[in-house]
């Protein structure tokens, strides 16, 4: 049981992106899946290949991955449940005038109460955009309450709670988007998935 702890600490350092905090806040979530560095995509490699999408402006937040993909108010979006026992959603920013990175805080919030879910926290990074027509960061990370180890005292999101997914920019473009979606089913996120031939990833077979 050590080993497979101690293999799953090694994956999770190295599936982390190269994204600079600006803040030690970031654990956006009791299960551990938050963090201001995101476990997704969003470091220096952010893909360039990307299609940009259509009728967004110069900032928009969506959700993916791997590639930015818009949302509507009322789109559902699957809860992501994680390796570590946590929970989160996938969130994805375009920024057409921001450089080729952005200092961003982003986040999710319960629109009963305007704030925060219970043990989640906003994420503050400096976050690198992809080049392209549409400079675009995805798989960042937004923590969610649960722990799928310990359901009865802590549990996930049910399906078809409503949520808010926000993300701003600083600087000399500051920017600001928020949309409401719905949380769908549950899928379950293997970061290996994409790297199976990285050692930390074997140790775990």
């Amino acid at each position: 049981m050590k080993n497979v702890l101690a293999a799953l600490l090694l994956l999770t350092a190295a599936c982390d992106n190269q994204v600079v905090s600006d803040s030690d806040e970031g654990n956006g979530g009791s299960g551990s899946e938050g963090g201001s560095s995101s476990e997704g995509g969003s470091g220096a490699g952010q893909p360039s290949d990307c299609d940009p999408p259509t009728g967004v402006g110069a900032f928009a937040i969506g959700s993916g991955e791997a590639c930015f993909e818009p949302l509507a108010d009322g789109a559902t979006v699957p809860l992501i449940s994680g390796p570590q026992g946590g929970y989160h959603l996938w969130v994805a920013i375009g920024c057409a005038d921001c450089g080729p990175a952005v200092s961003l805080e982003w986040g999710v919030d319960d629109p009963l109460t305007g704030e925060a879910f219970p043990n989640t926290y906003p994420n503050q990074a400096t976050v690198p955009l992809s080049s392209g027509s549409w400079p675009q960061a995805a798989g960042l990370i937004a923590g969610m309450p649960g722990l799928s180890w310990d359901p009865e005292s802590d549990p996930p999101p049910a399906p078809g709670t409503h949520v808010i997914l926000w993300a701003k920019s600083s600087g000399d473009a500051g920017h600001e988007a928020a949309v409401e979606v719905i949380i769908g089913d549950t899928v379950s996120w293997d970061p290996c998935a994409e790297t199976p031939d990285d050692p930390n990833c074997n140790q775990l077979g």
